[in-house]
């Protein structure tokens, strides 16, 4: 995605040693990416939670994520 002229990647994953899925997302960078935060799906805990990898983050990256996370991962696994 391209938002306010840099690029980003949102990569979705699983993580069973959290019992968690998360909505990463990276700043690419030519041929480097860097982990600028992550929107996680607690389903043991059943919370979402915001990690942020970098110092400052562009509002309208953290927009992005707001309107696009929870559906991505949809609800909390119940099993």
């Amino acid at each position: 995605m391209h938002i306010e002229g840099r690029e980003y990647r949102v990569v979705i994953a699983t993580d069973v040693d959290r019992d968690a899925m998360q909505w990463e997302c990276y700043l690419v960078d030519g041929k480097n990416e860097t982990l600028v935060f992550e929107v996680v799906r607690f389903d043991g805990r059943r919370e979402w939670s915001f990690l942020q990898h970098v110092e400052a983050v562009p509002l309208a990256v953290v927009e992005y994520a707001v309107q696009h996370a929870r559906t991505d991962l949809g609800p909390f696994f119940n099993g």
